[in-house]
C-alpha cells in the first residue's frame, strides 16, 4: 500500500492539519450566523445599564475645584491637564477627560461683572 503522506514534509503536514480544522469550523461558524441573540436577554442587559447609568446621574457631584500651577490648570479627580483656551475663553464647567464637573477658584468674569452691577458699580445712579 502507497502512502502518499509518508512522502511530505512537515510543512505539508502543518498545511494539512490546518485545512482539516478549518473544514470541521466552517460549518459551526456559519451555523452560529445564523443565529440571533435572546431578545429578552438583550432587553435584560439594556435596562440594566439604563438603571445605572440613571442611579450614576442622580447622585448630588459636587463640583472640583481646578488646580493652578505653573499658569496651567490640572483637573483635581483625575490631574490631567485642561487647555488654558477651553478654561478662560470657553468658561468650561466639565472636565473634558474625565467629565469630573470643575470650577475655577475665581469666579468668572461674567459673574464679578454680574457682582459688581448688583453692588451699583459701573451703573449711573438717576437718584442722585
Amino acid at each position: 500500500m502507497n502512502n502518499p503522506a509518508a512522502k511530505w514534509n512537515l510543512f505539508d503536514s502543518f498545511l494539512y492539519k490546518i485545512e482539516c480544522v478549518f473544514t470541521k469550523l466552517v460549518p459551526e461558524l456559519k451555523k452560529n450566523e445564523n443565529t440571533l441573540p435572546d431578545p429578552e436577554e438583550m432587553i435584560t442587559a439594556a435596562t440594566k445599564y439604563l438603571k445605572e447609568e440613571n442611579d450614576h446621574l442622580k447622585k448630588k457631584e459636587y463640583p472640583g475645584t481646578i488646580k493652578i500651577k505653573n499658569g496651567k490648570y490640572f483637573c483635581p479627580d483625575c490631574r490631567t491637564e485642561i487647555p488654558t483656551l477651553i478654561v478662560e475663553e470657553c468658561h468650561t464647567k466639565y472636565c473634558p477627560e474625565c467629565g469630573k464637573r470643575i470650577m475655577l477658584t475665581t469666579p468668572y468674569p461674567y459673574a464679578t461683572s454680574h457682582r459688581n452691577m448688583s453692588l451699583g458699580e459701573g451703573t449711573t445712579n438717576a437718584r442722585k
